[in-house]
């Protein structure tokens, strides 16, 4: 596992918990780590605390961390498969409370199995959680995003820097006083 370095400087919405995975020698893979890496550094330059860990695929350990009475929002970051003809938009999905911490028939998790983990370790209640996930069309064995990936995290980065899209939302959200961000409901 990979730990980014960690600014304890106080920000007035707590830690933002950022988890990555992926793998870099598959294409595609890396995107959501790549994205990552980015928000971690936008993010810090508006004010927020962040700690950014870099994991090969999701393990119960992290629920250690996410119940860590610090954490005031948790934000997944990986790559979704993609076909050619699919929406090739980066996505944000708030994620909802967790509520069934069955074990896993083996070692990788999804993001609310492990939230479910945390909520038996936290005193108190779990904080908000999102998935952003990047679109891939590539996953074999080398280095580097596809042109199609790379256009799609360009569109993103733009959206975002112009105050629009799903990334500038949830940085509206994180960027509010811990007692008001809330990760928004589900639709559908």
């Amino acid at each position: 596992m990979t730990v980014a370095a960690f600014d304890p400087a106080p920000s007035s919405a707590g830690l933002v918990l950022l988890i990555a995975w992926g793998n870099d020698l598959r294409g595609d893979d890396g995107a959501g780590r790549y994205l990552a890496a980015r928000l971690e550094r936008r993010w810090r330059q508006q004010g927020l605390a962040v700690r950014r860990l870099v994991v090969p695929q999701l393990v119960p350990e992290l629920a250690a961390a996410i119940a860590a009475p610090e954490v005031a929002a948790v934000v997944f970051v990986d790559t979704r498969v993609a076909g050619a003809s699919d929406d090739l938009a980066v996505a944000v999905t708030p994620l909802p409370p967790a509520t069934d911490a069955r074990p896993a028939l083996g070692h990788q998790l999804d993001p609310a199995l492990l939230l479910a983990y945390a909520a038996l370790l936290r005193a108190g209640p779990l904080p908000p959680a999102w998935l952003i996930t990047v679109p891939g069309l590539v996953f074999e064995h080398g280095r580097g995003l596809s042109p199609a990936v790379r256009a799609s995290l360009g569109r993103c980065w733009q959206e975002w820097e112009a105050g629009s899209g799903p990334l500038a939302q949830l940085t509206a959200q994180l960027l509010q006083p811990e007692t008001e961000a809330t990760a928004p409901a589900p639709s559908g």
